[in-house]
């Protein structure tokens, strides 16, 4: 079950169950390290580093600079290799939005455009541990929203029990024996 507090702040910020749903899927159980992802790419043909220019070649550069794929596809392969160039990063943080959902996004499309094969996408995900909240639905996270509504009715009425209690005790020990029985 999806825990309550990663559900919380999203339904006070307006989502539904739904948008929940969409934003928790693509969370990964922790960062994808670039030294791995980057042996990925290698290995699989997508890009590699040039050895002697350290510059970024390959098919995955081939879409990012081909002007008949989309904008926002060639936008997200440019940010993915500029983040790789960046001296102090060290990994992709696919634990949190918007990089889950960024990075989710552009596997999705290099598998839609044939540049990475669902089993490789696969591959791509299991670098990080796997997704959190595998098959998470709108369901799942109203079985989480009802199951916490339940635990805090329980509460309010265990804390009501108990101030009745407490009320009961004190009339019980009031009570001298004369009149009528305390009633709880």
């Amino acid at each position: 079950m999806i825990p309550y507090p990663e559900i919380s702040p999203l339904l006070a910020a307006g989502q539904t169950p739904a948008e929940i749903a969409v934003l928790l899927a693509p969370r990964t159980n922790r960062p994808i390290p670039i030294a791995d992802l980057e042996n990925f790419l290698d290995f699989n043909n997508v890009a590699r580093r040039n050895p002697i220019t350290s510059q970024w070649e390959g098919p995955l550069v081939d879409a990012m600079n081909n002007d008949g794929l989309p904008s926002e596809l060639r936008g997200g392969i440019s940010s993915l290799l500029t983040h790789f160039n960046k001296p102090r990063s060290v990994q992709v943080d696919t634990t949190q939005e918007p990089w889950a959902s960024d990075a989710a996004s552009l596997i999705g499309a290099l598998v839609a455009i044939g540049l990475l094969s669902e089993s490789q996408s696969g591959e791509v995900v299991s670098l990080a541990g796997g997704y959190k909240y595998p098959g998470i639905n709108e369901a799942a996270v109203q079985a989480a929203i009802d199951a916490e509504a339940l635990r805090v009715r329980k509460e309010e009425l265990e804390d009501a029990a108990k101030d009745r209690l407490q009320v009961f005790r004190e009339l019980l020990s009031a009570w001298d024996g004369s009149g009528e029985e305390p009633v709880f």
